[in-house]
Formats: structure tokens, sequence, C-alpha cells
């Protein structure tokens, strides 16, 4: 990425620590876990394989993986896939409310 920005990565991570307030690699990380949490909210299948999302980003330590997405999101991946499933039941019921008015 420095190369490619034409900077050092001594630089480069000075600068990225100044205007973003993180370091080059807590931003690839936060990118990661995002793309992750994505994944969940718009996964159509019934149960989303939480471990299965982190390994293709390249999270190895499961672990590891629930604490630093907590710390990002304030909640547990599997606490995303709750609530993600209580609004699709909620918009599935929808329908059969309107229909008994």
């Amino acid at each position: 990425m420095a190369h490619h920005c034409g900077a050092s990565e001594r630089n480069l991570y000075y600068l990225m620590k100044r205007e973003t307030g993180m370091t080059p690699y807590r931003f690839y990380q936060r990118c990661r876990l995002i793309r992750v949490r994505k994944r969940l909210v718009d996964c159509k299948c019934d149960v989303p394989h939480i471990s299965w999302y982190a390994a293709d980003e390249g999270f190895s330590h499961l672990g590891r993986f629930a604490a630093l997405y907590r710390e990002h999101f304030g909640e547990l991946p599997s606490e995303t896939v709750q609530w993600r499933r209580r609004l699709q039941q909620e918009s599935l019921a929808e329908p059969a409310r309107r229909a008994m008015i």
C-alpha cells in the first residue's frame, strides 16, 4: 500500500494514524470486519455460518474475531444474526397481520 501511494511505510503509518486515528493494519482489519458484518446481515440462509465468513476474511482465531467484532460494532456476531433473524420474522409476519385487519 505504501509503495502504491508513493510513501514510505513509516510515513504512511503516521499519516494514516494522524488522519484517521487508525493504523493501516487496524483500517484493514476494520474493512474485513465490515465485510463479515455485511455478509451476516445480507445472508438469505436460516443459519449463517459465522465461522465460515470470518475464515473467508482471514480471521483464524474465532475468539479473537468475536472480541474484535464486539469492539467495533458493540455486539457479538451471534447477536447480529439474532436481530437479523427477528427482522426477517417480523417482515414475514407483517403481511399476515395486515390481512387480518
